[in-house]
């Protein structure tokens, strides 16, 4: 890789957001101090060379709802040899559906009208609206059919507690994969592993899960999983099914839907 494309400092690793470069992390990362801001994927590969990025923490809600070393990972994308070691996510968010995951919050997923802004926010500055409109839905045919892999990536010890109405939730990813009117939008997750720590949500308020998905490792998952496992120490979620006492029903797994 150029030297442009190396992450090995927190500001380098900040300039990843919104690319679609081809990034490699040659060293560890701590982010102990920082109030992490979900960044975006948007095609490429990062690479993370089997190095850690520690202590990751995020406590601030945002509009868009997605929570995670990214917010989304989107297009013909690979994330690879990523280890978050003692991630920590605890936030209560106005958004409705929130996506929970400590490496992504959605992995490949139909564009919002905030990821459309997203991609139009990334093009270069002092462009005609007629150029503007052709490179947008330039981006967005690329984006349609395609395919984003995560391989061979780790969580260890993820601190995941969420507050909000019908969250999607995993200690990897919130949801992965999905197919609309517009196209398909495959996700495929390898040789990943979550490895201890705890998912809360809504352990306060229930009746806020009534749509929500739940999962020790993603919540809704529309796409393919191999050889992935998850060692997740407590998923803590319930939700009344059914009005009246005696009615909860737990989530737990892999990941389940509600």
């Amino acid at each position: 890789p150029t030297a442009a494309a190396i992450v090995h400092d927190i500001p380098s690793l900040r300039a990843v957001d919104g690319s679609n470069g081809v990034y490699y992390q040659p060293c560890d990362l701590d982010l102990t101090g920082e109030q992490w801001s979900p960044m975006y994927l948007l095609g490429g590969r990062y690479d993370g060379g089997g190095h850690k990025i520690a202590n990751m923490t995020i406590t601030q809600d945002n509009p868009a709802g997605k929570f995670g070393l990214f917010a989304q990972v989107q297009g013909n994308t690979t994330l690879c040899n990523v280890n978050l070691v003692d991630p920590v996510i605890n936030v209560t968010t106005s958004a409705s559906p929130a996506y929970v995951g400590a490496l992504c919050g959605r992995l490949n997923t139909a564009l919002s009208a905030e990821d459309r802004a997203k991609l139009i926010g990334n093009l270069p500055p002092g462009l005609s609206p007629i150029v503007k409109q052709a490179l947008l839905d330039e981006l967005l045919a690329g984006l349609l059919n395609s395919r984003s892999d995560i391989l061979s990536c780790g969580v260890d010890n993820p601190q995941i507690t969420v507050n909000g109405k019908d969250p999607l939730v995993g200690t990897v990813v919130g949801e992965a994969g999905q197919k609309d009117a517009e196209g398909t939008y495959l996700s495929r997750i390898w040789d990943t592993w979550s490895r201890g720590g705890s998912v809360a949500v809504n352990v306060s308020s229930p009746e806020d899960n009534a749509g929500a998905s739940i999962g020790g490792f993603v919540g809704l998952n529309q796409g393919y999983i191999a050889r992935s496992y998850t060692t997740a120490g407590s998923i803590t979620a319930q939700k009344e099914s059914v009005p009246g006492p005696g009615t909860e029903d737990a989530y737990d797994g892999f990941g389940t839907q509600g």
